[in-house]
Order: structure tokens, then C-alpha cells, then sequence
């Protein structure tokens, strides 16, 4: 049996994560500046295999937006998206 999603704070079970830096709205930064070469390459890869298999699974629209996350060879740094 699936474990069913609960609302943060609403709940008896525990959140996944550390959210003790997170803001008011429970969202956290990014440290982008923290992502190792290992972890940049690790996401180049995934992104490469994942990219192979969209066409006939993804819609156009999501293929095309996928792409304005930046450069794939490292992880998108969320900030900069943002702003774009």
C-alpha cells in the first residue's frame, strides 16, 4: 500500500528533508554553489537518458520547456530560471 501525501505540520509522520532553514513558506534556497563536479555530471547523464525516451512520452510544450532550464551538462541553478 502507497503511502498516502499528508499537509507539512498536519500530520504525525515526519517530513522528508531538513526543513529547519526553510522560509515561512516552507520553501528552501537552493545552494547551488554547494553541487559537486560528481553531482553536475550525474545530473548531465540523467538528463541525457531521460532527453532519449520524451519523444512519444512528453508533450511538445514540456519537451520545449525542458530546454529553458539552461545548459544540461549541470543542474539548473533555480534562481537563474527564475529570472528568465
Amino acid at each position: 500500500m502507497a503511502v498516502a501525501p499528508v499537509t507539512y505540520g498536519a500530520s504525525t509522520r515526519q517530513p522528508r528533508g531538513d526543513y529547519a532553514s526553510a522560509g515561512s513558506d516552507y520553501t528552501c534556497a537552493q545552494q547551488w554553489n554547494r553541487y559537486t563536479a560528481a553531482e553536475h555530471a550525474l545530473y548531465a547523464r540523467l538528463h541525457q537518458r531521460q532527453s532519449r525516451q520524451m519523444p512519444g512520452q512528453a508533450c511538445e510544450e514540456f519537451i520545449h520547456a525542458l530546454a529553458q532550464l539552461g545548459n544540461a551538462e549541470q543542474i539548473p541553478d533555480f534562481d537563474e530560471v527564475s529570472e528568465r
